[in-house]
Protein backbone atom coordinates (compact mmCIF):
# COMPACT_ATOMS: atom_id res chain seq x y z
CA UNK A 1 0.00 0.00 0.00
CA UNK A 2 1.49 3.17 -1.02
CA UNK A 3 1.85 6.41 1.27
CA UNK A 4 -0.95 8.23 -0.16
CA UNK A 5 -3.75 5.73 0.12
CA UNK A 6 -2.49 4.80 3.61
CA UNK A 7 -3.10 8.85 4.29
CA UNK A 8 -6.74 8.65 2.98
CA UNK A 9 -7.40 5.92 4.98
CA UNK A 10 -6.12 7.65 8.05
CA UNK A 11 -7.98 10.71 7.18
CA UNK A 12 -11.34 8.37 6.53
CA UNK A 13 -11.09 6.97 10.08
CA UNK A 14 -10.53 10.11 11.56
CA UNK A 15 -13.68 11.66 9.93
CA UNK A 16 -15.33 8.40 10.88
CA UNK A 17 -14.70 9.09 14.46
CA UNK A 18 -14.70 12.18 14.35
CA UNK A 19 -18.81 11.65 13.11
CA UNK A 20 -19.46 9.12 15.44
CA UNK A 21 -18.60 11.29 18.55
CA UNK A 22 -20.83 13.90 17.19
CA UNK A 23 -23.41 12.07 16.72
CA UNK A 24 -22.94 10.35 20.90
CA UNK A 25 -22.99 13.73 21.54
CA UNK A 26 -26.44 14.71 19.88
CA UNK A 27 -27.64 11.51 21.00
CA UNK A 28 -27.17 12.35 24.29
CA UNK A 29 -28.31 15.92 24.21
CA UNK A 30 -31.91 14.72 22.51
CA UNK A 31 -32.40 11.77 25.32
CA UNK A 32 -31.45 14.36 28.32
CA UNK A 33 -33.82 17.18 26.29
CA UNK A 34 -36.58 14.09 26.45
CA UNK A 35 -36.47 13.11 29.70
CA UNK A 36 -36.40 16.45 30.99
CA UNK A 37 -39.97 16.79 28.98
CA UNK A 38 -41.64 14.03 29.65
CA UNK A 39 -40.45 15.29 33.01
CA UNK A 40 -41.86 18.51 32.60
CA UNK A 41 -45.18 16.74 31.02
CA UNK A 42 -45.85 14.68 33.91
CA UNK A 43 -45.66 18.09 36.35
CA UNK A 44 -47.87 20.08 34.27
CA UNK A 45 -50.15 17.38 34.76
CA UNK A 46 -50.23 16.77 38.19
CA UNK A 47 -50.47 20.60 38.38
CA UNK A 48 -53.56 20.69 36.33
CA UNK A 49 -54.78 17.78 38.62
CA UNK A 50 -54.33 19.71 41.71
CA UNK A 51 -56.41 22.92 40.34
CA UNK A 52 -58.95 20.55 39.22
CA UNK A 53 -59.44 18.85 42.20
CA UNK A 54 -60.64 22.07 43.49
CA UNK A 55 -64.06 21.62 41.99
CA UNK A 56 -63.96 18.63 43.50
CA UNK A 57 -65.67 20.35 47.23
CA UNK A 58 -69.36 20.40 44.54
CA UNK A 59 -70.16 16.86 44.84
CA UNK A 60 -70.92 16.96 48.38
CA UNK A 61 -73.12 20.83 47.48
CA UNK A 62 -76.44 20.96 45.74
CA UNK A 63 -76.14 20.67 42.02
CA UNK A 64 -75.91 23.62 40.06
CA UNK A 65 -77.20 22.99 36.76
CA UNK A 66 -78.35 19.36 35.69
CA UNK A 67 -75.35 16.79 35.50
CA UNK A 68 -73.12 18.81 37.36
CA UNK A 69 -71.67 16.07 39.33
CA UNK A 70 -71.35 13.50 36.48
CA UNK A 71 -69.44 16.53 34.46
CA UNK A 72 -66.71 17.11 37.54
CA UNK A 73 -66.28 13.14 38.23
CA UNK A 74 -65.92 13.00 34.41
CA UNK A 75 -63.14 15.70 34.01
CA UNK A 76 -61.53 14.57 37.56
CA UNK A 77 -60.89 11.37 35.88
CA UNK A 78 -59.66 12.59 32.58
CA UNK A 79 -56.88 14.71 34.61
CA UNK A 80 -56.45 11.36 36.90
CA UNK A 81 -55.87 9.44 33.36
CA UNK A 82 -53.73 12.21 32.03
CA UNK A 83 -51.15 12.08 35.32
CA UNK A 84 -51.12 8.71 34.84
CA UNK A 85 -50.15 8.85 31.04
CA UNK A 86 -47.90 11.38 31.27
CA UNK A 87 -46.04 9.65 34.14
CA UNK A 88 -45.54 6.01 32.59
CA UNK A 89 -42.07 6.86 31.20
CA UNK A 90 -40.77 8.14 34.02
CA UNK A 91 -38.48 6.16 36.40
CA UNK A 92 -38.99 7.35 40.25
CA UNK A 93 -39.29 5.48 43.21
CA UNK A 94 -42.65 6.55 44.37
CA UNK A 95 -44.39 5.78 40.78
CA UNK A 96 -46.39 2.97 41.94
CA UNK A 97 -47.18 4.69 45.50
CA UNK A 98 -48.79 7.56 43.56
CA UNK A 99 -50.87 5.73 41.12
CA UNK A 100 -52.24 4.16 44.29
CA UNK A 101 -53.48 7.27 45.40
CA UNK A 102 -54.77 8.29 42.11
CA UNK A 103 -57.25 5.05 42.90
CA UNK A 104 -57.57 6.55 46.07
CA UNK A 105 -58.65 9.78 44.96
CA UNK A 106 -61.20 8.16 42.54
CA UNK A 107 -62.36 6.26 45.60
CA UNK A 108 -63.29 9.12 47.70
CA UNK A 109 -65.34 11.00 44.65
CA UNK A 110 -67.29 8.43 45.50
CA UNK A 111 -67.85 8.35 49.38
CA UNK A 112 -71.10 9.93 51.04
CA UNK A 113 -68.95 12.61 52.61
CA UNK A 114 -66.09 15.28 51.60
CA UNK A 115 -63.77 13.87 54.40
CA UNK A 116 -61.92 10.92 52.45
CA UNK A 117 -60.90 13.41 49.91
CA UNK A 118 -59.51 15.98 52.40
CA UNK A 119 -56.72 13.26 52.97
CA UNK A 120 -56.13 12.43 49.37
CA UNK A 121 -56.03 15.22 48.74
CA UNK A 122 -53.25 16.50 51.46
CA UNK A 123 -51.44 12.87 50.40
CA UNK A 124 -51.57 13.91 46.73
CA UNK A 125 -50.31 17.51 46.85
CA UNK A 126 -47.15 16.28 49.02
CA UNK A 127 -46.36 13.41 46.77
CA UNK A 128 -45.23 14.54 42.79
CA UNK A 129 -43.69 13.72 40.34
CA UNK A 130 -39.68 14.22 40.28
CA UNK A 131 -38.33 17.31 38.69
Amino acid sequence: MGESALKEVIKTGVVALVAAALQMGTDHLLTERTKQSRRSAALEAHAALLSELSTASALWEALAYDGEHAVIRTRLAVRMCAVRVASIPLEWQDKWHYWDLLDDLTAALGEDTPDGLRVQLRRITALSPPA
